[in-house]
């Protein structure tokens, strides 16, 4: 056991101090990295996050906090904002059978995880699997994800309830409709004037 983990400790730290930089040279990797995930580009991990191997792909731009857990999460998209301590995919016991223990009853494999794009989970967070978080969405610090999230929307609590929606339908589906997260970022700032006069029209008619 032992001899086990100096080679899964020298595994680790040569992928976090030499294979990186060179896999990823625009991001800033600071995690180990399995072989089979896709790390888009200008991504940040920061230290101590563990990636299961579920992941298959991180997108452009993304940022994960120290210390965040990522276990049953299938995919996390374009220019998300993950903070520390964030525990994403765990798994739910069922309790309809004899006991919770996974040793006397075997737990149903649960769906993934999906994270669209552009989401932001503060810290402390903690998700289940089989959720879906809409682009656009928010998640307060410290919240209990167990039900799928709009787009667009912001969510608090344990259990997280959205408590209100960052802007109208209108505004919401245009955004999604521009699908803006997957333009190139000198398009996307080169049109900032487009996306920020739809908020602006947005404000003024509530």
């Amino acid at each position: 056991m032992l001899i086990k983990k100096l080679i899964l400790d020298l595994k680790s730290y040569l992928s976090i101090n030499y294979l990186n930089s060179r896999r990823y040279p625009d991001s800033t990797i600071e995690s180990y990295i399995h072989k089979g995930l896709k790390v888009n580009s200008n991504s940040t991990i920061r230290k101590g996050v563990t990636l299961s191997e579920k992941l298959d792909e991180i997108g452009t731009g993304t940022y994960i906090g120290n210390n965040s857990t990522i276990l049953n999460c299938s995919r996390i998209g374009n220019y998300c904002s993950i903070s520390h301590d964030v525990k994403i995919g765990l798994d739910n016991h069922d309790l309809n059978g004899l006991s919770t223990s996974p040793l006397i009853c075997k737990m149903k494999p649960a769906s993934p995880t999906i994270i669209e794009h552009d989401v932001l989970i503060s810290a402390n967070v903690v998700i289940l699997s089989g959720v879906t978080l809409g682009t656009g969405c928010v998640i307060g610090a410290n919240s209990f994800v167990n039900c799928d999230i709009p787009p667009y929307s912001i969510a608090v609590g344990s259990p997280a309830k959205v408590i209100k929606h960052r802007f109208n339908k209108k505004t919401v589906d245009s955004l999604l409709t521009s699908k803006w997260w997957e333009k190139e970022r000198e398009e996307i700032n080169a049109n900032l004037g487009f996306y920020n006069k739809l908020i602006e029209d947005d404000d003024a008619s509530q």
